[in-house]
This record gives C-alpha cells, structure tokens and sequence, in this order.
C-alpha cells in the first residue's frame, strides 16, 4: 500500500467540504436574499415645509375627488424600521392596496423636519403611518385646513425591525390598511 493511498478518504473529505463551502458562499454573495430583511436604500426625498403643504393640499383635493383616504406616512432615512417597511411595499398585494390610499411621505430629518406636523400627530416614533380622511368641510370649504383637523380613521407605528409586537409583513400591513379603509366608509360618511 503506497503512503497517498493511505489519505485519500481524507484528502476526498476535505475537497468536499471545501467544494460546499464555495458554492454556498457563491449562492449567498450572488443574489441570495432573505426577503424579510430586505431595506430599500433610503426613505425618500426631504421636502421644504412649503413643498409639504402643497402636497397635503393636493391630497385632500386627490381624496375629495376619488373618496380615497389618505395614508401619511411619518419616517426617515436613517431609520432601519422605515426602509425596511419601504422595500415590503414592492410586494404585490401591498402595492395593490395602496393604490386604494392618497399617499403621502413625510421625511422628518432627525425630528427637525415639518415640526408642526409632528407635534399635531404626537409622533414620537417612526416608521408612523396615520390614515386619514379629509374633514367633511373641506369639501365644501376647500382643503385650507390644518391636516390636524382630519378625521383620523387609523394609526400604527410599524417597527418591523426593532420592535416584536409591531406588524412585521406586508400581509398584516395590508390587513391593516384595509381595516382602515372600511372606517373610511363607515357612520357619518360624507360621501
């Protein structure tokens, strides 16, 4: 019996293991990805607080006209929760949902951000998101008044990441959203 002989098995282990080694290592590098980790890239654009403004008012004219609700969501870019809850919406039965939702993002910096509007929501915490319809005088007042004094239909923060007890999935989000949306058809409507 020559001496290589002797370690062959071993010597065929060791290739095997290596071998697994690298091609999972090449799975995991070349696109493997948990779907329930994955973070969009940031929040979105931050806006002035007169940008902001036209926007809400665009979106109570946007809701009055289509009797859509409308979903403002409180977050920022350095916050994991927020783009987290952002790359969930590329899921198809929450991108569906949403396009029942006037949506609007509010950026709030480090809490520096459209202060006012924060402290009209009580935000302490984000990824916050509040569906809302218009006061019912909007319709015929215009849509000048405070978002502060719309009719606030729900309201959850969404900390998929850091928090155990919050909704973690689009499904739960979407059971949510259309929990909201049936209070936006309920007693007192203004339809």
């Amino acid at each position: 019996m020559n001496q290589n002989s002797k370690h062959a098995p071993t010597n065929n282990r060791g290739r095997i293991i290596l071998t697994l080694f690298l091609i999972s290592t090449a799975w995991i590098v070349t696109g493997c990805k948990d779907s329930a980790t994955e973070m969009a890239a940031s929040y979105g654009a931050q806006r002035t607080d007169a940008e902001l403004d036209e926007v809400l008012l665009q979106a109570c004219m946007q809701s009055n006209r289509t009797d859509k609700p409308i979903l403002l969501q409180f977050g920022a870019d350095w916050c994991s929760d927020c783009r987290r809850v952002e790359a969930l919406k590329q899921d198809s039965a929450l991108k569906e949902e949403l396009q029942n939702w006037v949506d609007i993002k509010v950026n709030v910096g480090q809490y520096d951000r459209h202060k006012d509007l924060i402290q009209g929501f009580s935000v302490t915490s984000i990824s916050r998101w509040i569906a809302l319809r218009p006061n019912p005088e909007t319709r015929e007042n215009g849509c000048n008044s405070n978002p502060g004094r719309w009719i606030v239909l729900q309201d959850t923060v969404l900390e998929p990441v850091s928090d155990a007890k919050s909704l973690k999935t689009s499904s739960e989000i979407v059971a949510w959203l259309r929990q909201a949306g049936e209070k936006n058809q309920g007693p007192g409507d203004f339809h």
